[in-house]
């Protein structure tokens, strides 16, 4: 993990960016608050859940006003990804991993990850978090159990691992999404767990599609950019879209501290790095 915290302009989010660095992206995060504000009242209209109607009669109108005075369509809009993010919280974990290096030491690395199969217990994380199948690694669900992971297989070039915990402990699952349909301004949500913060959510856009950040050891070259926050601690957890399906696996971020810019594997390489793992331990190519 250590390494990559040096390289320029991308960098895996992982340990140690203190509150300082953080807090000279306060202007981006307000910038964010008024983007996602606006996309939420416009998501209420695209998802076609609340109509509007212009004949509507004064007296229902008054009726549809919470006591509080919050306009109706913003309140169900904000209910309903507050309810997204329980759901995909209940199925993000921290990470906990420490592996042995080359050179006889030890290193530590701390990561999320999110469950795609709650009977058998198996997560999704980055390589990078767990390093290697030889790393010890401690697994801890959103409701604070913490358990012993196996590691079943990595794959370097990818930035992907799978991880079994226990059966049948995980409280919950995420589906795998389509992640061929995505498009800049696709809404998105990113669940993990930045600067030690467990089971932070932040949602945002698809920036673009087919991005090639400067990223050590690794080939692919098709990331999906969003701009939903993520830093050290968040690799491996997930970004779903507005249905809580898996459409991408969180793995780095533009720079060396957060600059609007994060960098998802695809769903569809990641699952099918995922089933070769699960199938073989390994990615067989060529």
């Amino acid at each position: 993990v250590e390494p990559w915290e040096k390289r320029l302009p991308a960098r895996l989010p992982g340990r140690g960016l203190g509150f300082p660095a953080f807090c000279r992206k306060i202007d981006s995060s307000m910038r964010d608050s008024v983007i996602t504000a606006a996309l939420l009242f416009a998501a209420g209209l695209a998802f076609g859940q609340f109509e509007l109607s212009s004949n509507a009669q004064p007296a229902a109108a008054e009726a549809a006003v919470l006591p509080n005075g919050a306009d109706p369509t913003l309140q169900a809009i904000s209910d309903a990804t507050a309810k997204l993010a329980s759901e995909v919280l209940d199925a993000t974990v921290h990470f906990e991993a420490t592996r042995r290096t080359a050179e006889d030491g030890v290193t530590a690395g701390t990561g999320s990850g999110f469950v795609i199969d709650k009977v058998r217990g198996i997560v999704v994380t980055n390589n990078h978090v767990v390093g290697s199948r030889d790393a010890v690694v401690e697994v801890r669900l959103h409701d604070g159990r913490e358990f012993d992971g196996i590691v079943l297989g990595t794959d370097p070039l990818t930035d992907i691992a799978v991880v079994q915990i226990p059966e049948g402990e995980a409280v919950n699952e995420l589906p795998w999404g389509n992640s061929d349909v995505l498009v800049p301004g696709t809404w998105v949500m990113a669940v993990g767990n930045p600067l030690g913060e467990i089971g932070t959510t932040s949602t945002g856009v698809i920036s673009g599609l087919n991005r090639t950040p400067d990223l050590p050891d690794i080939s692919y070259e098709n990331f999906l950019q969003f701009d939903a926050y993520i830093d050290r601690g968040s690799s491996g957890g997930p970004l779903v879209n507005m249905a809580g399906e898996v459409i991408g696996v969180n793995t780095a971020i533009a720079g060396q501290v957060w600059q609007g810019a994060g960098y998802a594997v695809p769903a569809r390489m990641a699952k099918s790095i995922v089933d070769s793992l699960l199938e073989n331990q390994r990615v067989r190519r060529g």
